[in-house]
């Protein structure tokens, strides 16, 4: 991981934030959060899983560039597979019949309020990228698009 961790928390509306998320743990093991990642100089919408580390000892999930009401629908039914003792890896995976790669994130502040969440615990951030196939049926590094909304390599 690099660059520094934030102090802890760092303004009203994370506040607010970290309380619903924490609210959401509680009840249900699990909670989404929203952000954005910076690629290219473009601004990108992320939604990432924020509970699995604690609850299930397994990284997160981050999906980038998908409407937030897919990527929560998606982190939702990986959320279902790891309660029930999944473990992914970087692999190849299918949801609804589409064919998706997770892969490792190089830098996991890209799920700040994890980190806000976990950094007082002590408990590192680790982070799975879901990644779809394109209309053709090909990930990014099978010659797909989407390389450039990669957070980390494809280690196959």
């Amino acid at each position: 991981m690099t660059g520094r961790l934030p102090s802890l928390p760092v303004t009203a509306d994370e506040r607010r934030s970290l309380a619903r998320i924490r609210r959401e743990i509680d009840r249900r093991g699990w909670a989404t959060a929203e952000g954005c990642v910076i690629l290219d100089e473009e601004h990108v919408a992320t939604d990432y899983s924020v509970g699995f580390t604690r609850h299930h000892g397994h990284p997160e999930v981050i999906v980038v560039g998908m409407s937030f009401a897919e990527g929560r629908r998606l982190l939702s039914r990986l959320a279902h597979e790891v309660a029930t003792g999944t473990r992914f890896e970087p692999c190849l995976v299918q949801i609804d019949g589409r064919g998706y790669g997770l892969l490792d994130v190089e830098d996991p502040q890209h799920l700040w309020l994890a980190h806000l969440l976990y950094a007082r615990e002590g408990l590192p951030v680790r982070a799975l990228q879901l990644v779809p196939e394109d209309a053709e049926g090909l990930l990014p590094w099978e010659g797909g698009s989407g390389a450039e909304r990669l957070l980390g390599p494809w280690t196959f």
